[in-house]
């Protein structure tokens, strides 16, 4: 309690001795003008976010009974699987490219040029020119969609609690108009493109359960394997329909009324707590640079 009661009292000390002072003052004032020149530097971004729900439903439609439903319960995904699904195709080349097709590319990397789409110059920071001089590999000269999907990557948040259906989209931007129309483009096209995939995979699953079905001579199994089929001709059907498939969009992308950066109290409490910190360090220095050296 007395070592308690002595650090303490040498805190105050300090404190009156190295903060509560004239100096301080210029110190304070300096952290108030360096924290306004950074705020005026850095753009606002505002949070865009868009409300979805996994379509599990769509998975569900066609529960099955019997053989079949032991056959569909063994060849069935987790409960999360059309999220990952649809984020792992959210993120991918195909959908970057075909975003890239629709002239995202250009509106990201050199908005308002005349460079043709395949043709936005790309600059390259010194130390991957280095890096690619000593190793002897050559750069790209120009912005491609492999770049647009690191920029989806980098952006795009794709984020679901646990077995909660709800799924959230989100993206910050200082140019709340564009990521709007952007994060809507990259929902619905993500969608679409991993239905483009489960087609082809649901079609490759009938024609071997055709195959299955023909050559079978059990009628349990092939009651189930009948059942499986129709199931899988539904989900044909439901996939060629022009509605989303694995997500429900509750919400279409909008922004907050507020930027979520820079955040001014932050900056200006750390800035604060910086200079007085540096202004104390100086103020003892100079009172006991004599003991110190």
């Amino acid at each position: 309690m007395n070592k308690f009661v002595l650090f303490l009292n040498s805190f105050i000390d300090f404190f009156r001795s190295h903060v509560l002072i004239k100096a301080s003052l210029k110190y304070i004032g300096a952290s108030v003008a360096f924290s306004i020149l950074i705020i005026l530097i850095l753009s606002p971004k505002f949070l865009i976010s868009s409300t979805l729900i996994e379509n599990t439903d769509t998975a569900d439609t066609q529960k099955l009974d019997g053989a079949g439903g032991l056959l569909q319960a063994l060849t069935a995904g987790g409960g999360n699987t059309f999220f990952e699904k649809y984020k792992t195709t959210l993120e991918s080349n195909s959908v970057a490219k075909k975003m890239w097709d629709d002239g995202w590319g250009k509106r990201i990397f050199s908005p308002g040029s005349d460079n043709p789409t395949n043709e936005i110059p790309k600059p390259q920071p010194i130390t991957k020119i280095l890096s690619s001089m000593l190793l002897g590999y050559e750069l790209g000269e120009y912005y491609t969609y492999i770049d647009l999907k690191q920029f989806i990557k980098n952006n795009v948040g794709l984020s679901k609690i646990g077995r909660s259906a709800k799924i959230t989209a989100t993206i910050q931007s200082s140019d709340k108009e564009f990521a709007i129309e952007f994060l809507d483009a990259i929902i619905y096209k993500a969608d679409s493109e991993a239905k483009i995939n489960e087609i082809a995979l649901t079609e490759s699953r009938i024609a071997y359960l055709k195959e299955g079905l023909a050559n079978s001579k059990n009628a349990t199994v092939t009651n189930g394997l009948s059942n499986l089929l129709n199931s899988a001709y539904f989900s044909l059907v439901t996939l060629k329909s022009d509605q989303p498939y694995f997500v429900v969009i509750v919400d279409k992308a909008n922004s907050s009324e507020t930027p979520i950066s820079p955040n001014i109290y932050i900056i200006l409490f750390a800035n604060l707590v910086t200079f007085l910190s540096l202004s104390a360090f100086i103020s003892y220095f100079s009172a006991n640079k004599e003991q110190i050296w």
